[in-house]
């Protein structure tokens, strides 16, 4: 599904206008009318709710009177409260007024301080309040009067639905401008906006629905839009359906690369989550001394042992076992639990200078990799990265803030200037191609933050590659399948108390849901 910013939505509005001749008050009330399924989907008995509505100026205003209207047959109590003067609406949002004030329905405009007292006490005994403030086209910072009621619906309403994003709120970046409506649920209009779906704007955005509003899709083709909503649609399109006489040599041969001395559990999951979503066979290359814990934990891998040092970690030669054997696999990943050293650094250049494999590189591979990001420039394969934020802003030299705010810029940054695809863990994972295209992941919740997690996750984009999947793909359908899981998993123990065994249980479970099998 495409996302937007507020500058191609507000183009994509105006080629629905002036180019298909649909006139925006037709827009306006197809909106309010979506508003006004998402209440009765709520609540299906509407007669005697106390609904307030808080409108400001712009559309989202007009969105908010049409609704006021559209709720009269149902016999509720709609309170409206404005922040102008309804003389001083322009365009469409002036038309649903001025019904309004035609059909009798008082309008209480909120100009001053001395004005919030009513609209408090409205909010207060409203069963239902609908944000209609401010749009996605918000400019600076919120203060004054509308600061004030932004703070008084957080503080006072009990259930909160807003209009097409949560007032507060910057479409582009998802940042809060210095307060915002905290919604339960938001209705937004054809398609989803950036904001609504990184952090911190997902948390105020509440339950997103997305509503078609009668927007043609010729008016959003002709954009250029390169931001991508990752669902279970689009999963399914990567996950292809197994011939009958398939057999373990069609799903891919994958090599992982990990493990050391009191970390043997990363490189196990790693490889058990790659055979869990499918891949054929799995090959984990591991410290020699840990062989005999592989056959024991995890039978259905192959194992080959490794030089080590004595810390237990990959030693000298191990780098030349492995690029002897390349050719027996169809992708690698590298660095779950290997720990750090000069010579993990050393394996991994030297990998990437010969492969010609995609190479997924996670955990402390990344942690060698900060030491000269630069060796991925002698790189003739495919090569995804897979950071925390800890990690990327270890990469790209920025503090660990910088990388949560601009995760979006900061992803895309890496992925054009070395050539690679970057898959950004966290709330709503982020995956950015060399091209400039970006995609947010749908799932996952705040219980997969636990050790293990991460490793998990490199296992499953493994697979996928290995099963022939373009690694691009393999990123954003492995983040979504892994956040399906955790999803699962947290529906089943609590967020509190699941783990990365958790995760890996639904992982079938997940691909069987996303596909429909």
């Amino acid at each position: 599904m495409k996302v937007v910013t507020p500058g191609q939505m507000n183009s994509i509005d105006k080629r629905a206008i002036e180019q298909f001749g649909i006139p925006g008050v037709i827009l306006m009330e197809h909106a309010a009318s979506k508003l006004l399924d998402k209440l009765k989907s709520k609540w299906p008995d509407l007669e005697g709710k106390t609904v307030a509505i808080v409108a400001g100026r712009g559309n989202n205003g007009g969105d908010g009177l049409a609704l006021a209207r559209l709720l009269l047959p149902y016999k509720a109590r709609v309170l409206v409260h404005l922040l102008a003067k309804v003389e001083d609406l322009k365009g469409d949002a002036a038309i649903n007024g001025r019904i309004l004030v035609n059909l009798g329905i008082p309008i209480n405009t909120v100009l001053d301080e001395d004005d919030v007292g009513a609209l408090e006490e409205d909010i207060e005994k409203a069963d239902i309040v609908v944000d209609a403030i401010l749009g996605t086209g918000i400019r600076g910072m919120v203060t004054g009067l509308t600061q004030r009621v932004i703070k008084v619906i957080n503080q006072k309403a009990g259930y909160v639905l807003s209009v097409d994003i949560p007032s507060g709120i910057n479409g582009a970046t998802g940042e809060v401008m210095n307060v915002c409506v905290k919604a339960h649920d938001t209705v937004t209009f054809q398609l989803p906006k950036v904001g609504q779906l990184i952090h911190p704007g997902k948390e105020y955005t509440g339950h997103l629905d997305i509503v078609d509003i009668g927007i043609p899709r010729a008016a959003w083709e002709e954009e250029n839009i390169n931001i991508q909503y990752v669902t279970a649609c689009q999963a399914a399109e990567v996950i292809t359906s197994r011939r009958l006489n398939a057999h373990k040599g069609d799903f891919g041969h994958l090599l992982v690369v990990a493990g050391s001395k009191g970390m043997a559990g990363a490189a196990v999951m790693t490889c058990i989550s790659a055979l869990k979503t499918g891949c054929g066979m799995v090959t984990l290359a591991i410290p020699k001394s840990l062989y005999q814990i592989i056959g024991v934990t995890a039978p259905e891998v192959m194992v080959m042992p490794l030089p080590e040092d004595q810390e237990g970690r990959l030693g000298s030669g191990a780098d030349e076992i492995i690029i002897n054997s390349l050719d027996r696999f169809d992708g690698l990943v590298f660095g779950p639990g290997m720990g750090k050293s000069p010579q993990i650094f050393s394996i991994l250049r030297n990998i990437i200078e010969v492969s010609d494999i995609p190479i997924i590189i996670d955990a402390d591979g990344i942690n060698a990799l900060s030491s000269d990001i630069s060796i991925l420039t002698k790189a003739n394969c495919s090569i995804s990265i897979t950071p925390h934020p800890g990690e990327m802003a270890r990469l790209i030299k920025k503090p660990v803030p910088w990388i949560e705010k601009n995760r979006l810029e900061g992803s895309r940054l890496l992925a054009r200037e070395f050539n690679i695809n970057v898959l950004l863990k966290g709330n709503a994972t982020v995956v950015a191609l060399p091209g400039g295209q970006v995609y947010i992941n749908s799932t996952g919740n705040p219980g997969m933050a636990t050790a293990g997690s991460g490793d998990v996750l490199s296992g499953v984009v493994g697979s996928f590659i290995v099963q022939g999947v373009k690694p691009s793909a393999a990123l954003y359908t492995g983040a979504f399948i892994h956040g399906l899981a955790g999803d699962m998993a947290a529906q089943d123990r609590g967020r509190y108390g699941m783990t990365a065994t958790d995760i890996i249980k639904f992982l079938p479970d997940s691909i069987k849901a996303a596909t429909g099998e």
